[in-house]
């Protein structure tokens, strides 16, 4: 596992709430084992598109480092060694070809009107997107194919990867692990941010530090930013949510039982897969 990972996994914590929350964390990223297995599987699929004109870059929160286990999908762009006219082909006709490749190959593949999806089992898929290199200034960013699947639109993984640099950078490392714990929490409430706005809300919310993760959770639930950015289906969650971090940040840790009550309370917000606390 790449350090990204594991940043902060051997500095000391002595605060046990905090140290919940470092234990929670590494409950939900992807394990060593899982890593290795799905950039096993990712060169297996550029194999297989190398062979038919294809190269291919991995995107998404698996390169970032953000990805909670078991939830979050692997996103492969596959794109064209020949040049492709965003004009003039077709994304449906791009689509059917890698259906075919792949299945040619073997695989189990669903084909949608944006991706190509290769099941790996359990909780596991990749999302394989048709793109095309489009040259800009200095760079190349993509074409991909827009929501309907008609026709074509600009996509920059790059400019996604720098906000999440710039952010560890400025942020420091506990800038992923909040991510991930987020994502979490998202998934589990109506999905009520899409998983690539959350590292930019991480990133608009704290524009300096991240203080102790208690803190930081709590002052994220109460961002008017986070509010706005919310699904309608999931205000009610976020609330009370909201209330039950103000709640474990207001205890008094010096008093007898209280970082119990903490996790009790945490554990109202992530679920059971967040630690327990023995009084």
């Amino acid at each position: 596992m790449t350090d990204a990972w594991t940043e902060l996994d051997d500095a000391p914590v002595t605060d046990p709430v905090v140290a919940a929350f470092e234990k929670f964390d590494r409950t939900i990223r992807p394990s060593n084992a899982s890593v290795g297995s799905i950039y096993e599987e990712l060169q297996r699929l550029s194999d297989v598109l190398g062979k038919a004109s294809f190269e291919t870059r991995a995107t998404g929160s698996q390169v970032r480092a953000t990805a909670v286990a078991d939830l979050s999908d692997i996103d492969l762009l596959a794109i064209a060694k020949r040049p492709m006219s965003g004009q003039k082909s077709e994304p449906q006709e791009i689509l059917r070809s890698l259906e075919s490749i792949l299945m040619k190959s073997g695989l189990p593949v669903d084909r949608t009107l944006t991706t190509v999806s290769v099941d790996l089992g359990g909780d596991l898929r990749v999302d394989i997107t048709p793109a095309t290199v489009r040259p800009i200034a200095n760079h190349n960013d993509y074409l991909v194919p827009d929501v309907a699947g008609k026709g074509w639109i600009g996509y920059a993984p790059r400019l996604h990867d720098a906000l999440v640099e710039d952010a560890v950078t400025r942020l420091g490392p506990h800038f992923r692990p909040m991510v991930r714990m987020l994502k979490w929490w998202s998934k589990h409430h109506s999905n009520a941010w899409q998983s690539f706005a959350i590292e930019g809300l991480v990133n608009e919310v704290f524009r300096s530090d991240i203080p102790a993760y208690p803190l930081a959770v709590s002052e994220y639930f109460a961002s008017d930013s986070v509010t706005a950015s919310t699904d309608r289906s999931a205000l009610g969650a976020l609330r009370e949510s909201r209330n039950l971090a103000q709640e474990a940040v207001g205890l008094s840790m010096d008093e007898p039982g209280a970082c119990s009550r903490a996790s009790e309370l945490w554990r109202g917000v992530f679920g059971d897969r967040f630690p327990r606390i023995s009084a």
